[in-house]
């Protein structure tokens, strides 16, 4: 913790935040696109599109705390067991 500016403490924050709301807004935004689906009568593509809302919402989350995580300093012992 000590390693790390605030800089990088900060750069971890956004990310985090900007990965889920970003994730959110995608996920609903399908279960959006999901419901006109069915009103057309079209339930096997708005299953297809509601089903994958929450794992699309859970990737892009994880992207945006990867990316945030680039920003932190790992002491050695993590280091090696990251493979970084």
């Amino acid at each position: 913790m000590r390693q790390t500016p605030w800089t990088g403490w900060v750069a971890l924050l956004v990310a985090i935040a900007a990965g889920l709301v970003i994730g959110k807004a995608a996920g609903t935004l399908l279960g959006q696109m999901g419901s006109r689906l069915v009103t057309r009568g079209w339930r096997a593509r708005a299953l297809l599109l509601t089903g994958s809302a929450g794992p699309l919402s859970l990737a892009i989350f994880t992207l945006g705390l990867s990316v945030g995580l680039a920003w932190i300093a790992l002491s050695p012992a993590l280091r090696d067991l990251s493979g970084a």
